[in-house]
């Protein structure tokens, strides 16, 4: 058996276990967790199970299990349709697929979309099946889609023979045809650079190469001057989208009139002047290829400033002005970084060229130590009776490379503390702290556009206030996603739910079961949860009645002509909902906690956590010669991070430098990692 066919059983181990402890199928399972998986190194979004097989016009196959849709909402614009096939076998030995069923899959997805926008899907199917409200969301929105993906996942391996894939048109809308088979997934999960499989070749887009000039290189990067088509820039944002915006600053830019305004009318009314009025484009890459004439591929290209210029091209492809793009020229400077340096660099490069968007350096160190904080608390926080903890992945495939690093022993001890259903990313808590806060609208928009407005809440949180998100804080976010996932599983066994939209509907039942405890004085008692890693029955149930009364009032908005699918993303449709009023069991209030028994709770708390850390630092003078822990991490891991919390902890014996008793804290326990 070899390396793909040895993670391939794996995997499907844990998907089966899974399914088999929660009673769902298989295939969703697989789904759901697949793309859960690539959404978090950007090559797919999540998807939602949404499975409808049927027949169109003239017996027209067609076939969907899953969608998500991207609004570009506090972003720049981006509106993306994503519709998800999966092809699962559940077989112990591996399959091959192959060109002809990826392209059948592909077709069937397609006709779906087409009947869809042709209102046949709704006309011949019954308004509680699953693919009459898809199909209703597919129709009403097409207009408006920059762009449409669709993704054929798999537990087969794809065919040696299978060697490319061709890309759709539909209706004039661009239709990318995306697989994620098992030996995809192994790579791409494996790797210490995710994002590698994304290489864009010049002569793809109509273009022989680039023009540049070397301006300067080291050992950590190289760095280019030249000039770049206007048409480039518009092409590889219509196919890519904002995985080409740097993610650091993605969150924080957003679409100013104003400046789009001119972009606008120097490329209508004088193209030929752009390049001398446009302050160009920042780039970075991990590796080109060039020749005499320039570049002819970037691997892992990133926009690090000049996104407002490359969406205003885009947005152009569409009007009548398309002509004139030929005739724009944008001035480029690209960086090729290494990856060792990768991260560090292409952070600290959207920094400095983006003082034109007002991202400031505090906006993003800021989101930098929140996440830095959410990842130690998780590091800290075990559950009761055992030595078992929740795996806080800051950063994108931190999960399956922390689980591969180090002996055996050291896997080993890994797999016995952290187990992958006890994993959240940036994405899972943004989506909880606004159920928490009574914003289900707000985690209802999608992963990127929920995470880029609370990077933006965050941020300014955080920097005033840091000792507000603690472990107490991290532990009520896990405690509400338990919640979250035990309503979300116990949604889909209800007669009344129709298969549509089940994230959204789950949103809004944990929030208005928060809203109806605290209209009642209390709050979920989230140190019972986290003790027992699962919610109690009776405020699942409650959920669950929220969960019913929600799809009914989205069956409303469906009748009346509106979409379901806009509506829960708006504050009004919160505003509508939360007056409502749902059936309460007083059985619930034995689970939950009076608000005066929380703030106790609260206080007991930081009154223990400030102990705690005061020892800290008092603790670091216990411990002689820290270099010797500085020259270990810079032989086994070269970690930069923990070398700067070391070298903090040296500069305040050495000489006094304060140092927060949080970073002692850190520094402590990167000591026991070391030495």
């Amino acid at each position: 058996m070899d390396e793909v066919e040895t993670y391939r059983s794996q995997y499907l181990e844990d998907i089966r276990k899974y399914a088999s402890e929660t009673g769902t199928s298989a295939a969703d399972r697989f789904l759901e967790e697949a793309t859960k998986d690539m959404a978090a190194l950007d090559v797919c979004p999540q998807a939602e199970v949404c499975r409808y097989e049927g027949n169109g016009r003239r017996n027209r196959a067609m076939a969907v299990h899953g969608y998500a849709y991207t609004d570009g909402e506090g972003g720049l614009g981006d509106s993306t349709l994503s519709l998800f096939v999966c092809d699962y076998t559940g077989d112990a030995e591996p399959s091959r697929m192959t060109e002809k069923e990826f392209y059948d899959h592909a077709k069937h997805c397609i006709a779906f979309i087409d009947e869809s926008v042709n209102k046949v899907v709704e006309e011949i199917t019954d308004p509680q099946d699953p693919g009459h409200g898809l199909a209703r969301h597919v129709r009403m929105g097409f207009p408006g889609y920059d762009r449409i993906f669709v993704y054929v996942v798999t537990d087969k391996i794809r065919s040696v023979r299978f060697k490319e894939i061709k890309d759709r048109d539909l209706d004039g809308k661009p239709v990318f045809l995306r697989l994620i088979d098992m030996a995809f997934m192994k790579e791409t999960l494996g790797s210490s650079r995710p994002d590698d499989y994304r290489v864009i070749k010049v002569s793809d887009f109509g273009f022989s190469s680039i023009p540049c000039v070397k301006a300067g290189s080291n050992a950590r990067c190289t760095s280019y001057i030249g000039t770049v088509p206007g048409l480039f820039l518009a092409l590889i944002y219509r196919d890519y989208g904002s995985k080409l915006l740097e993610s650091n600053v993605r969150s924080f830019l957003t679409v100013k009139t104003k400046v789009n305004r001119g972009i606008r009318n120097t490329i209508r009314e004088d193209p030929g002047m752009f390049f001398a009025y446009n302050n160009g484009v920042a780039l970075t890459a991990s590796s080109v290829e060039m020749d005499e004439t320039g570049i002819k591929s970037f691997t892992n290209l990133q926009i690090v400033n000049g996104g407002q210029t490359t969406v205003s091209l885009f947005k152009e492809l569409k009007t009548k002005y398309r002509d004139k793009i030929n005739e724009v020229y944008v001035p480029m400077k690209l960086t090729v970084v290494s990856a060792e340096d990768a991260v560090d660099i292409v952070r600290n490069i959207s920094v400095f060229v983006n003082t034109q968007n007002a991202v400031r350096e505090s906006d993003l160190s800021s989101s930098t130590e929140f996440q830095m904080a959410m990842e130690n608390a998780s590091r800290r926080c075990e559950i009761p009776g055992s030595q078992e903890k929740w795996f806080y992945e800051r950063t994108r495939g931190q999960f399956e490379q922390d689980s591969t690093k180090g002996t055996e022993s050291e896997r080993a001890a890994f797999k016995r503390t952290y187990d992958k259903r006890r994993r959240m990313d940036k994405i899972d808590l943004a989506k909880c702290r606004y159920m928490i806060d009574l914003q289900p609208d707000m985690a209802s928009k999608g992963g990127q556009t929920c995470y880029s407005f609370f990077s933006k809440d965050i941020s300014k949180a955080f920097a005033e206030n840091p000792a507000r998100f603690d472990d107490e804080y991290f532990k009520e976010s896990v405690t509400t996603s338990i919640l979250y996932e035990d309503v979300y599983e116990a949604i889909g066994k209800e007669d009344w739910f129709e298969g549509y939209m089940k994230p959204q509907i789950c949103s809004y039942a944990v929030s208005k079961t928060i809203q109806d405890l605290k209209d009642r004085g209390r709050v979920i008692d989230t140190d019972e949860i986290w003790t027992r890693q699962i919610a109690d029955i009776s405020l699942v149930r409650h959920a669950l009645a929220a969960a019913k009364e929600f799809q009914t009032y989205l069956d409303g908005i469906t009748e009346a002509g509106g979409s379901a699918m806009q509506e829960c993303r708006k504050p009004s449709c919160w505003e509508s909902f939360s007056e409502m009023e749902v059936p309460f069991d007083d059985v619930v209030l034995g689970h939950c906690i009076t608000v005066e028994q929380s703030e106790e709770r609260s206080a007991a708390y930081e009154e223990k956590r400030r102990g705690d850390m005061d020892d800290a630092v008092y603790a670091l003078r216990s411990f002689s010669d820290w270099r010797k822990v500085k020259y270990a991490i810079l032989r086994e891991s070269g970690d930069r991070k923990e070398v700067e919390v070391i070298e903090d902890v040296m500069a305040h014996l050495k000489d006094g430098s304060p140092i927060a008793p949080g970073r002692a804290k850190q520094a402590l326990e990167i000591r026991k990692r070391y030495v």
